[in-house]
């Protein structure tokens, strides 16, 4: 995020005749609710925030890797490339404050309230709304998680731990798509090497050019 305040050159020996003001973050700020200040610090205040992940998605498609292409097929380019500064208190302050209701978030930061229509995911996140969108994560007819995770193997014909699906066989670009998966798609704080069956689902949708409700997933997750 850019920094909005203007620069002015001082000349030597210029004293300010007005000090600045600078106003502390503070929970008060954060929420107006005074009844929930104690509730977000027992509960949130302290709360681990993921470190944020992005990529680039030439640097792989310039050395061959097919994966980029799916996910500029998907419109997610913009959101796996997004980098910049984040900002845990106010990251802890949205999530204290969501609701979800419908298949709509709303929250509120600092007395602005934010609902997560379409307007957001598409002007803010640039992601794509599918007229045949599939709300992939919720499951597939007929779909057998053994018989995707064994596709996406590079020795198919091996024989599999069936209680702990992990990547370590997986083909490169099979591999590449689940750890983005794991890591910015739906990011979780631990077992990024093992495969839950949300994570096949969306694999396999993938692979196959599903258009995949990425608004759903990410209210849903």
């Amino acid at each position: 995020m850019a920094d909005s305040r203007r620069t002015r050159r001082r000349t030597a020996g210029a004293s300010s005749s007005r000090s600045r003001n600078v106003r502390s973050a503070s929970i008060e700020g954060w929420i107006s609710d005074e009844e929930q200040h104690g509730d977000y610090v027992h509960f949130w205040q302290e709360r681990r925030i993921m470190a944020v992940k992005f990529i680039r998605l030439d640097f792989y498609r310039f050395y061959g890797f097919q994966f980029p292409n799916l996910f500029h097929a998907q419109g997610l380019t913009h959101l796996v490339e997004q980098k910049g500064c984040i900002y845990p208190d106010l990251i802890r302050v949205f999530y204290f404050n969501m609701h979800y209701c419908d298949g709509i978030i709303t929250t509120k930061v600092k007395g602005v309230p934010i609902i997560m229509d379409d307007d957001i995911w598409t002007n803010v996140a640039h992601l794509t709304l599918w007229d045949d969108a599939v709300k992939i994560h919720l499951g597939i007819l007929d779909f057998n998680c053994l018989l995707a995770f064994q596709s996406f193997l590079r020795h198919p014909e091996q024989q599999i731990n069936r209680r702990q699906l992990l990547v370590g066989g997986f083909k490169v670009e099979e591999r590449m798509i689940h750890y983005l998966i794991v890591w910015i798609l739906c990011p979780r704080a631990t077992n990024h090497a093992q495969c839950s069956e949300q994570d096949l689902l969306l694999l396999y949708g993938l692979l196959n050019q599903f258009h995949i409700d990425w608004p759903a997933l990410s209210s849903d997750t």
